[in-house]
């Protein structure tokens, strides 16, 4: 059962002592009574919604707030939604303290239709599964024996030749 989103008057209290005050996820988390899990979860709402403290004049309106901070779910097909680079994600995982979440929450700075973290994640893990297949292929024929780097496909070796993974 999930639970119930905190009022928009504990959200913008959490991104006052946050930014205000100064205060660390662990001390607004003691002082307001909530789990740091929590804290955390509304301060990268308010981080991806572009927010700090003190708040626009327009958002002094709570359904003005909360749109901002949970936008109503994209309609558009997943097919027709933007997909990332997992090239560039899987370059970039390389670098130092580059995380999948930080890579995420890059796509949905720079994606209003993104998909979920989960989703992410998953999509991530099968294509570096199909590029790991292929880059430890071989291909085993009469001539050539050596490692494919995955520029072919199954369909294209010709039929003396057999597809076997490492």
């Amino acid at each position: 059962m999930p639970t119930e989103r905190l009022s928009m008057r504990h959200i913008r209290e959490v991104s006052r002592l946050h930014h205000s005050v100064g205060m660390s996820q662990r001390a607004i988390a003691r002082s307001l009574g909530l789990a740091q899990g929590t804290v955390n979860k509304y301060l990268n709402r308010t981080r991806r919604a572009g927010l700090t403290w003190p708040l626009p004049p327009e958002l002094d309106d709570d359904v003005r707030l909360e749109n901002r901070l949970f936008p109503p779910p994209c309609d558009l097909p997943s097919d027709e939604r933007p997909q990332p680079d997992w090239a560039l994600v899987h370059r970039e995982l390389r670098r130092r303290n580059v995380t999948l979440m930080l890579l995420w929450e890059e796509y949905c700075g720079s994606n209003s239709d993104s998909f979920s973290y989960s989703w992410f994640c998953e999509r991530y893990k099968e294509w570096l599964a199909r590029i790991s297949a292929w880059a430890s292929a071989r291909v085993v024929g009469s001539s050539a024996t050596g490692v494919v780097i995955a520029a072919i496909t199954a369909e294209s070796l010709p039929i003396s030749q057999t597809f076997q993974p490492l």
